[in-house]
């Protein structure tokens, strides 16, 4: 994991929104390991804030300097990241069992980690979500899987698709950071094409926006760079309410042989 293969442009952007007082979200990039964290709090007082803090700064440690460490081999890369989630949990409960300031404070996560061979390594937990945009064929997939009651319902046919996206509990989390001593993270590896990008996000853009508005916003030839395209998302969702804080990371594979990689945060 020393050296890549596939070059990448890559945009971010966190946005206190028009709501809420603090921007409780986290985000990390690493351009050399192609790692990217984001994380979203929640907990009174400063809790949420601190939550994704510890989540961003453990996960991305604990994958960094292993990386940098020793040879990490790809068949490896799956455990290491459900270590480090692991660990960001653990250390998030014991922040707030010693702390009873903290008491009850928690936070999602979304990561993922591109391997030489152009693959996505991806994991969350809690309602963040990734999305794998392809925009020669104008195609947004959604790769995660959303940790909520109202998706729970969903996947056991209590709901129907339309029902959920403006459901009053579609916020309820059944699985977040500082929840449970046990978690069960979502993870799943995928081809990552040239010409496509990978977008992560918090939750307080695709409530704003929907897959299709995103879908048009990273397809948008007048919108040049990624970095361009995350501001345009961000300025959008906070045309429409920004109800909540905004994070975003867009990632474009440019493939082998281009010279116009770099890295806008």
């Amino acid at each position: 994991m020393n050296s890549h293969s596939c070059h990448f442009e890559i945009g971010s952007k966190t946005d206190i929104g028009l709501v809420r007082e603090k921007n409780e979200d986290s985000i990390f990039v690493d351009d050399n390991l192609k790692l990217f964290v984001i994380a979203d709090g929640m907990g009174g007082h400063s809790a949420g804030e601190i939550a994704s803090k510890i989540a961003i700064d453990t996960i991305s440690q604990y994958i960094v300097e292993r990386l940098n460490r020793e040879h990490v081999q790809e068949k490896d890369l799956n455990k290491l990241l459900l270590e480090s989630i692991n660990l960001a949990n653990f250390k998030i409960l014991k922040e707030s069992t010693d702390n009873p300031y903290l008491h009850g404070m928690g936070t999602t996560a979304v990561f993922a980690i591109t391997s030489e061979q152009g693959n996505i390594h991806l994991v969350n937990l809690g309602d963040s979500r990734a999305y794998l945009i392809d925009d020669r064929v104008e195609k947004i997939s959604k790769l995660t899987t959303d940790h909520t009651l109202v998706e729970d319902h969903f996947r056991r046919g209590l709901l129907s698709k339309e029902e959920t996206i403006k459901h009053p509990m579609r916020h309820i989390l059944t699985q977040s950071l500082g929840l449970n001593e046990e978690i069960v993270p979502f993870l799943t590896n995928l081809k990552f094409p040239v010409g496509n990008y990978l977008l992560l996000c918090s939750d307080g853009l695709n409530e704003m926006m929907t897959d299709k508005e995103i879908l048009n916003v990273v397809t948008d030839p007048k919108i040049k760079s990624c970095q361009e395209k995350c501001k345009k998302l961000v300025e959008i969702s906070n045309e429409k309410g920004g109800v909540d804080n905004i994070s975003i990371i867009l990632v474009k594979n440019l493939g082998p042989d281009s010279t116009n990689s770099g890295i806008v945060v």
